[in-house]
């Protein structure tokens, strides 16, 4: 009996995580040395990095938290309390990213944190988060999940929620929620017209004409395959946008993320070029070029 492939399952809802197919099995024959060399098994190992923010003003009250260890986080300073952006890559980095946006405006606590949506390098920092006593705003669709998210236990190693037990504070967006007080305004909609994350939301600074997202774009990728999905949300919301701040990324004028955006989707259409020439037929193909980046 032999395997026929490997399949790795997550038990939270039963996911298949990765799928390994074998497509041949030898039986008693030579095979290389497989032994790791000499120089490779005589390398120190270097230890891990501890994250490093760095904060960079975007406009009056904003702030870009990126560096290394994750994703870019945006903070925002209100009257009296700070509210983050993403709580993004792991629970280390979002610790390091709190304590950044303290260390920022030191008068003030961080008290909320915005998700745009539920995907891994989005929520890495949930329990983090949850664990420091911030309220969670996000769509109203993602709660059941947060909530089963928070009150699962840490099995691998000991986390935040397992050394400061704290209740899910949770605050829905339906399709629009305003966070204003003297200080800022901050417009968190409901996202439209998007395959990606149909229960996500992002942020609009009006004062500063500031569009704040995760996964609308990224300048880093090669292809694009969400055609329209940027521009319809701006034009749905009647919105005045004149920069882009993204979880991915760089801070980009509105025309240098539409000029990414019509390169990365000739790239998505060359593919799908390819493989229809090819007689194969991956799901997103055909792509149509935006008509907002013609």
């Amino acid at each position: 009996m032999l395997p026929n492939g490997f399949n790795t399952v997550i038990d939270f809802r039963n996911i298949s995580q990765n799928k390994i197919y074998v497509d041949t099995n030898s039986v008693d024959v030579e095979i290389p040395d497989l032994a790791a060399p000499a120089d490779v098994r005589a390398a120190t190992t270097a230890g891990a990095l501890s994250p490093v923010v760095d904060a960079t003003p975007v406009a009056k009250g904003v702030w870009l938290l990126n560096g290394r260890g994750g994703a870019n986080s945006i903070l925002f300073e209100f009257a009296d309390h700070l509210t983050l952006f993403e709580v993004p890559t792991s629970q280390a980095w979002t610790r390091a990213l709190i304590e950044k946006a303290q260390s920022v405006v030191p008068t003030k606590k961080v008290t909320e944190a915005i998700i745009s949506h539920h995907h891994f390098d989005h929520t890495g920092g949930l329990r983090q988060a949850i664990a420091t006593g911030l309220t969670i705003i996000a769509h109203k669709g993602t709660e059941a999940l947060f909530r089963e998210i928070a009150a699962r236990k840490s099995t691998v190693d000991p986390d935040a929620i397992g050394a400061t037990p704290r209740p899910l504070k949770f605050r829905a967006v339906d399709d629009r929620l305003q966070l204003k007080d003297g200080s800022m305004t901050v417009d968190v909609y409901h996202t439209v017209s998007n395959s990606h994350m149909a229960e996500g939301v992002f942020a609009y600074v009006p004062e500063h004409r500031l569009l704040v997202q995760g996964d609308f774009f990224d300048v880093s990728w090669e292809i694009y395959w969400w055609q329209d999905t940027y521009m319809d949300n701006v034009r749905y919301r009647n919105l005045e946008v004149d920069r882009d701040v993204p979880v991915h990324g760089r801070v980009l004028p509105l025309k240098d993320v539409l000029e990414g955006i019509r390169r990365q989707t000739k790239t998505a259409q060359d593919l799908c070029a390819k493989a229809t020439a090819a007689q194969f037929f991956p799901p997103g193909c055909p792509v149509k070029m935006p008509a907002s980046v013609r």
